[in-house]
């Protein structure tokens, strides 16, 4: 028998070697096989075939980044492909139902505590985002956090002129310009657009980004017009705007009061720069609060201007602003 076992010893092992590679080559493709059926997202992450979109995905996600999904997957599709959310993801303020776009940025914002509503500010973004509309986000966040929340710019966004970094004020209106929009502002013509605040008895106040040529009448229309209670006793509408100023819309109220506490100012329809308060001030075409305070300042410095051309030498105001003001106001 041993003499058998010896003799034969080089074909068994032959027998065992063949059976062994055919058990591995089995356990090899189960294993492939499960691995194929656990991760069904692969496909849709490297898929090249028609039929597919692109995202980005970012913020208090497992795996943030960018993303080949389906045509007509919803963000909780793309959540899932992403391998799920952060412990300290905040979905509050993310419709997880909606239907994602091509090239479109998602965002979920990490929780970081809890807010009170007096640690929030309302802010209204309007033109090329994917979701325009009324968001909630904490007071100190960005323009670019907004942009963020409202699932990002659409391909036909400009933002060459939005400042990302800008801290958000409540109230506060973001508008993001088509390229069809600022398809006319080249490098020499960029002074043709800028920012104007508005605030006040208006719908909407806040910073709106317009045509330079626009008047105040057409920044009022953009702010939703007038509130019940609003007077442009105290505005010119017909005026043209100036990039970075402050357009105040008193109410009727507020009006009277004025008149009220300066009667000889009103009658003459001037201000005097030497006395006036800095609400007053506050109400000229293109001195916004700043200024304002500005002037205020230098008056308690300097005394009284002797004349009026004399408020070009406060800081800030040069004389393309009094040019502006210089019929409005007196000493």
């Amino acid at each position: 028998m041993l003499a058998f076992i010896k003799r034969f010893s080089g074909f068994f092992l032959l027998v065992g070697g063949i059976v062994g590679l055919i058990v591995v080559n089995i356990v090899s493709s189960n294993n492939q096989k499960n691995a194929e059926e656990e991760t069904p997202t692969t496909e849709i992450m490297t898929s090249t075939n028609d039929g597919y979109l692109v995202v980005d995905i970012k913020g208090a996600i497992t795996t943030p980044g960018v993303y080949r999904v389906v045509i007509g997957s919803r963000i909780q599709d793309v959540i899932e492909a992403a391998d799920g959310l952060l412990e300290n993801a905040d979905l509050s303020m993310i419709n997880a139902a909606s239907i994602v776009t091509d090239e479109m940025v998602i965002f979920i914002p990490k929780k970081e505590q809890e807010y009170s509503f007096d640690d929030l500010v309302c802010i209204d973004i309007k033109g090329q985002v994917v979701k325009p509309g009324i968001y909630w986000l904490p007071a100190g966040s960005r323009v670019g956090d907004v942009l963020s929340l409202a699932g990002g710019v659409t391909a036909q966004a400009s933002i060459m002129n939005v400042n990302l970094a800008e801290i958000i004020s409540d109230e506060m209106v973001i508008y993001v310009p088509s390229i069809m929009d600022m398809a006319d502002v080249t490098s020499t013509s960029v002074i043709n657009y800028g920012y104007v605040q508005i605030k006040g008895a208006v719908v909407k106040p806040g910073l709106y980004y317009v045509r330079i040529t626009s008047t105040i009448k057409d920044v009022i229309n953009l702010a939703g017009g007038l509130t019940f209670d609003a007077s442009t006793a105290n505005l010119d509408v017909s005026k043209t705007v100036l990039s970075g100023m402050t357009i105040t819309v008193l109410t009727d109220t507020e009006v009277e009061a004025l008149n009220i506490d300066d009667p000889d100012t009103t009658d003459m329809g001037l201000i005097d720069i030497n006395t006036a308060t800095l609400a007053e001030l506050d109400t000229l075409y293109g001195i916004g609060s700043v200024l304002a305070q500005a002037i205020i300042d230098y008056r308690a410095e300097n005394g009284d201007f002797a004349s009026i051309e004399a408020i070009m030498l406060v800081s800030g105001i040069k004389e393309s602003v009094y040019e502006n003001i210089k019929d409005d106001i007196t000493v």
